[in-house]
């Protein structure tokens, strides 16, 4: 089991989100640890660390949040040229 706090980078970030996103669409994810998205939750969960003072670590719950924010629903996971394209 690995946790998520102030101190874990991009490659632990990167395991857990593939976990979840494995978990929520039903089919094997493989991200790499230079994904923009995986740098973008890394920087949004360090702010809760820096910023917010947090001491308690990230839940699963939270990177489900994570997950949906930035792989499923945002234009992070959709750049606008596939929102344009159409196919016929």
């Amino acid at each position: 089991m690995l946790l998520i706090g102030d101190s874990s980078g991009r490659e632990v970030v990167r395991y857990k989100m593939q976990e979840v996103l494995n978990e929520l669409l039903g089919v094997e994810v493989n991200l790499r640890k230079n994904d923009r998205r995986i740098k973008m939750i890394c920087n949004d969960i360090h702010k809760l660390y820096d910023e917010e003072a947090r001491t308690s670590s990230v839940s699963d719950d939270e990177l489900k949040e994570y997950a949906i924010k930035y792989f499923l629903t945002s234009e992070e996971a959709y750049p606008p040229w596939i929102a344009h394209t159409r196919y016929e």
